[in-house]
């Protein structure tokens, strides 16, 4: 059976009874309960399910709170920027102070990013000043920080620290 989205005018096949459709193995609670994590990830989309994926799986956690930026790692280690660096610090706060609650805080970075042109090595020192930068803002709670990189091809994510 073919599928026509007729707002985006494209086709796709739809699954058919020999098609293994995913199932999903956690369900979470509703809105504004169970436990929050923070991701602060670059915008690119390939990899903003990934992070979430593994932050669930790996830190039996119920929602991720995502702040995005092309390049936010750079961005943040760096901290040319300060309306967004200010944007990322009052996002990250009203993750950790709201009713989320966040206890978890991903910092992460990925190859063949296109702002940050940076290789491996690089993007997890970045990733450490990102650490310090984010302890520094004081926000008097013991949320635990992560640092991640994920790769496109093949489609990775480890802890790097």
């Amino acid at each position: 059976m073919v599928i026509f989205n007729t707002f985006f005018g494209t086709k796709k096949e739809a699954a058919t009874e020999k098609q293994v459709v995913p199932v999903v193995k956690k369900v979470p609670p509703e809105k504004n309960q169970g436990k929050y994590a923070t991701a602060i990830t670059c915008m690119d989309g390939k990899g903003q399910g990934l992070v979430k994926n593994y932050i669930i799986e790996h830190y039996n956690i119920d929602w991720v709170d995502l702040i995005t930026h092309s390049g936010a790692n750079k961005i943040l280690a760096e901290n040319f920027n300060t309306p967004i660096v200010a944007g990322m610090r009052e996002n990250l706060g009203n993750s950790v102070f709201s009713s989320h609650k966040s206890k978890l805080i991903a910092i992460v970075g990925h190859s063949g990013c296109l702002v940050n042109k940076a290789g491996k090595n690089e993007q997890i020192i970045q990733l450490r000043e990102c650490e310090k930068r984010i302890r520094s803002w004081g926000f008097g709670v013991k949320e635990k920080i992560i640092l991640l990189f994920w790769t496109k091809n093949p489609r990775t994510i480890q802890r790097v620290w």
